[in-house]
C-alpha cells in the first residue's frame, strides 16, 4: 500500500487428508469397493520394519499383526521369528498409518503393554491372545483397547462356536480369530448372529484366501495382501458374502400386534427373521412379561377390560397409569392384547419371558431381549429363567440402561449384550470423531455399538468401524429406502417392523458338489442353489463358472467343464441375488475338478439313418446299419474312424451333422463322409445326420 507492504491472511480452511482423520487413529482400506462391507485386511509377516512401508502405501492393507514380549523389562515387537524393534520403534513407525494387532501371551508382558498405553495415552489399538482370562485381565486395565480372541482348532462344531462366543464375551472381547479349516459359513454366520465378528487366518493360497472371503468373514489375517488384493478383482459386480441378519422388532408390527406371541411366530416361522426383538418388565408378583410401554394402555384393552375390576386400581393407579409392577400376572393375564389390531387377533394375551423361551426350545432363532424395566431384579429374572432353559447360547441382551449392564455381565458373563443409547449423529466433516466416540463409549462396558440407524447411516463411519472388530446393529428400519441401504453397506443386523420385507432374499449359495472327477474331454454341467430367509429353495441351472486356479486343466463353457488334461482345478460358482431392486452377486464356496487322465475303456454309442450305411476298417457293420445304432467299448484315446456312404446306389451326400452342428462342405464328400477323432476318457455319444439327394439334383 503506497510504499508499504503487509501480510494479509485468509479465515481458516480446514485440510482433511484423506486416510489420516484424526491423530492415532490409522484409516481402514477398502478390499474392493464391489464387496458389500469388504472384509478388512490384516498382514501378519513383516521382514523388518522398514518393510511396513509397503503395507502403509498399498491399498489394501488396513493392520498389521505383531507378537509383543517383555524382555529384559523391555517391550518388543516380533513378526513371527523376527525381531522388529522396540514396542516404542513401532509405535513411532505405525502408530496412525496401520492398525496395530498385537499379541500376548503371558501376563506380565500383558501387564506392562496396558502401563504402557496408558501412560502414553495411546487409544486405537487392538490385542489378541489365546487364552481368555489373560485377556480380560488386561481390557480391566486397558478399558478402550479392543480385544480378540484366538481359537487354535482346526475344525469347529456348532457348540465350539457357542462356547467360544461366550469365551469371547468373559474376555471382554468382540472378536473372535479363527483357522481357514474351520472358517465355514455356517460357522462364521452363528458367531456373527451373537453379536461376533470374525477375522479368518488364511493359509495364503489363492484358494485359501477366497476361502476366507466367501466365508462372510469380517476380516481376513494373511502374509500375502498383495496376492489378497489382486484375487478380490474377481468381483466385478455389486456382491454379498455376509448375512445382514433380520431382527423382528418386538415381532412384526407391520402385521400382528406387538410383542404377542402371534406376531414372534410370524416373524420367525412366515417372515423368516433369524432373530427377535422383545421389551420385559417384572410384575407385581416377580414374574417377567414382555411388554414394550410401562403401561397397558396402548396395547390392550386394560380401559375397558370388565375382568379386571376397578378395585384393584387404588392409591392413584389408574387404568389409564397402570404399570406392570401394578398387577399380578394372573392379573395381567386377563388382559387382550390383540382386538386392538384386529378382530383376528382377539384374545392374544401378553407374554411372559417363560413363553417366548420355551417356543424357542428346538427351533433356530436367537432372541434380542430388552431390558426394558429399570427396576430392580430384572436382569437377575432374566438371566436365571434363560439359564433354567439352557438357552445361554440363544439369548442375546441389549438395554437403554447403563445400570443394567454389568448387573447383566455379571449375572451371565458370557452373554453378548449391545448398548442402544448412541454418541448423537456422525460428523460428516469428519466421522473419525464419532468414531471414537462409540469406541470410548462402548468398549469400557464391554457391548456392542446399537443406536438408533439415522444416526449413523455414514459409509465412511460404518466402514471405519466395522474395519476394527466392531459390529454394528441399528435400529428401527420402517423406512423402506433406509432397510435398503442397510442391506447394501453390511450392516450386521436390521432391527425392523418389516421381517416380511426380506423374506425372499438369498444372502449364500451352494454348489450342488464339492467336488468332481472328470475324464479327458468328458464334460460336466454345474448347478447351484440358494435359500430365502423362509428356507425356499432357489435352485440356478446355469452359474457362471470362475476359475481360481488349474485354468491349464479345464475349458470352461457358460456353467459346463471339460476336463483338458490331467490334474487339479478349483472354481467357484457366481449367481444372482434378487433384494427389492438391487441385483447382487453371490458366490459359493470353492469346488474341486479333478481332471482323472489315465485313459479306460468307455462306451461308444453312434447313431445315424437309415439312408446311409456305416464301415469300419472296410467291414460293412450289418446290424449297426439294421437299426441306426453302433455301439462298442473303446480304449480312451484309440483313434475312431467311421466310413458312411449312400445306402441307394445312385445317390450322393449333400450334407452332414455331428450332434447337430453342421460339417463345412469341404470337409465330407459327395460320395462318403469319414468321421475321425480321439476316443474321449468318457461314455460318447455321437450323433450323425446326413441329407442324401439324386445325383442329377446335384448337377
Amino acid at each position: 500500500m503506497n510504499d508499504k507492504t503487509y501480510d494479509l491472511y485468509t479465515a481458516p480452511v480446514t485440510i482433511t487428508v484423506e486416510g489420516q482423520l484424526m491423530e492415532g487413529y490409522a484409516p481402514v482400506k477398502t478390499l474392493n469397493e464391489n464387496l458389500v462391507s469388504a472384509p478388512t485386511v490384516i498382514a501378519d509377516s513383516l521382514a523388518s520394519l522398514d518393510d511396513a512401508d509397503a503395507l502403509i502405501n498399498d491399498d489394501v492393507t488396513s493392520s498389521v499383526m505383531l507378537q509383543v514380549e517383555l524382555e529384559d523389562g523391555e517391550l518388543v515387537c516380533y513378526s513371527g521369528e523376527t525381531r522388529l524393534g522396540s514396542f516404542a520403534d513401532v509405535i513411532d513407525k505405525l502408530y496412525g498409518k496401520l492398525i496395530l494387532l498385537l499379541e500376548l501371551d503371558d501376563a506380565d508382558t500383558a501387564n506392562a503393554l496396558a502401563a504402557y498405553i496408558d501412560e502414553n495415552k495411546l487409544e486405537d489399538l487392538q490385542v489378541a491372545s489365546t487364552d481368555r482370562d489373560l485377556l480380560r485381565s488386561f481390557r480391566d486395565q486397558a478399558t478402550t483397547t479392543r480385544a480378540s480372541l484366538i481359537l487354535d482348532q482346526e475344525t469347529l462344531t456348532l457348540e465350539d462356536a457357542y462356547e467360544a462366543v461366550g469365551n469371547t464375551n468373559i474376555a471382554k472381547a468382540k472378536n473372535i480369530i479363527i483357522r481357514q479349516s474351520a472358517a465355514t459359513k455356517e460357522i462364521v454366520e452363528e458367531m456373527q448372529r451373537r453379536l461376533m465378528s470374525v477375522w479368518v487366518l488364511s493359509d495364503d493360497t489363492v484358494v485359501g484366501q477366497f476361502k476366507a472371503i466367501q466365508s462372510g468373514a469380517n476380516g481376513v489375517i494373511t502374509g500375502e495382501p498383495e496376492q489378497l488384493g489382486n484375487l478380490a478383482e474377481i468381483f466385478t459386480g455389486r456382491t454379498i458374502t455376509r448375512r445382514s441378519f433380520i431382527i423382528g422388532h418386538r415381532g412384526t408390527p407391520a402385521n400382528a400386534p406387538e410383542n404377542t406371541m402371534a406376531g414372534y411366530i410370524m416373524a420367525f416361522e412366515d417372515f423368516g427373521a433369524q432373530m427377535f426383538e422383545n421389551d420385559v418388565y417384572l410384575t407385581k408378583d416377580g414374574e417377567v412379561i414382555i411388554l414394550h410401554d410401562d403401561t397397558f394402555a396402548r396395547t390392550t384393552d386394560i380401559l375397558t377390560n370388565t375382568k379386571i375390576p376397578d378395585s384393584v386400581f387404588t392409591n392413584g393407579v389408574t387404568r389409564e397409569n397402570c404399570r406392570p409392577k401394578d398387577l399380578t400376572l394372573e392379573q395381567i393375564k386377563l388382559l387382550d392384547a390383540g382386538s386392538y389390531y384386529g378382530p383376528e387377533f382377539a384374545g392374544e394375551q401378553i407374554p411372559t419371558l417363560r413363553e417366548h423361551l420355551e417356543y424357542m426350545i428346538g427351533k433356530d432363532v436367537v432372541m434380542f431381549l430388552e431390558l426394558k424395566d429399570a427396576s430392580d431384579g430384572i436382569e437377575k429374572a432374566c438371566m436365571d429363567l434363560v439359564k433354567e432353559y439352557g438357552l445361554e447360547d440363544r439369548v442375546c441382551a441389549i438395554t437403554f440402561n447403563a445400570k443394567s449392564v454389568p448387573i447383566a455381565l455379571d449375572g451371565m458373563p458370557t452373554l453378548s449384550l449391545g448398548y442402544l443409547s448412541g454418541v448423537g449423529s456422525v460428523d460428516t466433516n469428519n466421522p473419525m470423531v464419532t468414531v471414537r466416540k462409540a469406541l470410548n463409549q462402548v468398549l469400557p462396558m464391554n457391548t456392542t455399538f446399537n443406536p438408533s440407524y439415522g444416526a449413523i447411516h455414514n459409509e465412511m463411519f460404518i466402514e471405519q468401524m466395522q474395519g476394527r472388530g466392531m459390529t454394528l446393529w441399528p435400529w428401527t428400519y420402517n423406512d423402506r429406502s433406509a432397510f435398503d441401504w442397510a442391506i447394501d453397506h453390511g450392516i450386521n443386523g436390521l432391527t425392523t417392523n418389516y421381517a416380511n420385507w426380506a423374506m425372499d432374499y438369498v444372502f449364500g449359495a451352494e454348489a450342488e458338489q464339492d467336488a468332481y472327477t472328470v475324464g479327458t474331454g468328458e464334460s460336466i454341467s454345474l448347478k447351484a442353489t440358494g435359500e430365502t430367509n423362509v428356507h425356499d429353495i432357489v435352485t440356478y441351472d446355469t452359474p457362471e463358472i470362475v476359475v481360481l486356479d488349474g485354468e491349464d486343466c479345464i475349458n470352461v463353457s457358460g456353467n459346463t467343464i471339460t476336463g483338458l488334461k490331467a490334474g487339479t482345478a478349483t472354481v467357484t460358482l457366481r449367481v444372482d441375488s434378487q433384494m427389492n431392486d438391487k441385483t447382487y452377486d453371490l458366490y459359493t464356496a470353492p469346488v474341486t475338478i479333478t481332471v482323472d487322465g489315465e485313459p479306460s475303456e468307455h462306451m461308444l454309442t453312434v447313431t445315424f439313418p437309415n439312408t446311409v450305411e456305416l464301415s469300419i476298417n472296410g467291414e460293412s457293420q450289418t446290424i449297426a446299419n439294421l437299426i441306426g445304432t453302433y455301439k462298442d467299448v473303446v480304449m480312451a484315446d484309440d483313434a475312431l474312424e467311421l466310413t458312411f456312404t449312400p445306402r441307394v446306389e445312385g445317390r450322393e451326400i449333400a450334407g452332414v451333422t455331428v450332434n447337430g452342428e453342421a460339417v463345412a462342405e469341404e470337409n465330407f464328400d459327395v460320395a462318403g463322409y469319414v468321421y475321425s477323432a480321439a476316443m474321449p476318457n468318457a461314455d460318447t455319444t455321437i450323433e450323425l445326420g446326413f441329407t442324401i439327394v439324386d445325383k442329377q439334383n446335384l448337377r
